[in-house]
């Protein structure tokens, strides 16, 4: 049976749910094989999973963990997206954007925009911290940093490695494999969808930009992701490249990957987040917000007028 393009006729909204339908489908398969190589190889048991500070000098612990996570990438945010889309468009690659690049100058401008954006992410990380939900909504807030506090635990755990051979692994499952599948879904499929749904392409990247946000379920991390989810998917609508927010996703994440790396390695006490929003550190701040949105510009008028907003 040719299942290519079959839905093609369906209304973005049926094809959303069919986004999420095979999303959720794949990624409990897929993480259920991750869960069950790992016990084979490394005897991971859900009493470590339920106990990850516990188990956190386990030398199996992180590899276990790793290997679950890329298991669970791969079908969540690659293979989940390439196959929906597919059902929507014989050309499924066109469809979630994947196109040779024509100019190399946005892609370094991109890669340049976010290693200068650092100080202007961190203090929006410092300003999501003051955020409070309302009283009624206490256990909620707590149940989210609860989630928080183990998921930097973890990653704590996957950025100990210090050899060479721990950090290629960790720019593999951390920043690139997220950076690929993360932008498929996000910008290549869902993006789409409500822009076609909405009939509005600001529209479309603002929900989905809180949708990508929210899926990390990091309340206060909410607010610099969901920044960075803007700019990725006007990074899409500029270009109509997928390549773009790719590069941009995957630079963001190797810089956390790098450098905790290094810290991990040198043992020094240097924090990466703080750049920017200490004491006297406000010159670097403004100067990091105005080359961000002016390297935007730029980038925006790099492309041709046929291709960039109206």
């Amino acid at each position: 049976m040719k299942l290519r393009g079959i839905f093609s006729e369906y209304t973005p909204y049926s094809k959303f749910l069919i986004v999420v339908g095979v999303t959720v489908m794949l990624a409990v398969l897929f993480t259920g094989i991750g869960t069950l190589l790992a016990s084979i190889f490394y005897g991971f048991d859900m009493a470590t999973a339920n106990s990850i500070v516990a188990g956190a000098k386990d030398p199996n612990l992180a590899n276990s963990l790793l290997l679950i996570q890329f298991f669970s990438a791969l079908g969540t945010f690659i293979i989940a997206p390439l196959f929906a889309a597919s059902l929507f468009q014989v050309d499924f690659m066109g469809f979630v954007g994947f196109k040779k690049p024509t100019s190399l100058k946005p892609f370094l401008l991109t890669a340049i925009l976010i290693v200068v954006s650092v100080p202007f992410i961190n203090w929006m990380i410092e300003l999501n911290t003051l955020m409070r939900l309302p009283a009624s909504l206490k256990y909620l807030e707590d149940w989210m940093k609860a989630s928080e506090d183990n998921a930097k635990v973890i990653t704590e755990l996957f950025t100990s490695k210090t050899s060479l051979l721990g950090l290629s692994g960790n720019v593999l499952i951390i920043a690139l494999l997220p950076a690929i599948g993360e932008e498929l879904l996000f910008r290549g499929v869902i993006q789409r969808l409500f822009s076609d749904f909405t009939n509005s392409k600001h529209a479309a990247i603002i929900i989905t930009a809180i949708l990508f946000s929210a899926m990390h379920m990091q309340f206060y991390g909410f607010l610099p992701r969901f920044a960075l989810g803007v700019a990725l998917g006007y990074l899409m609508l500029l270009s109509g490249n997928l390549w773009l927010p790719i590069l941009a996703h995957f630079t963001n994440n190797a810089l956390a990957v790098i450098f905790s790396w290094i810290d991990a390695r040198s043992g020094s006490s240097f924090n990466q987040d703080l750049i920017g929003v200490q004491p006297g550190d406000e010159l670097l701040l403004a100067a990091s917000v105005f080359v961000t949105f002016a390297i935007l510009f730029f980038i925006k008028k790099s492309f041709d007028k046929k291709e960039v907003l109206s």
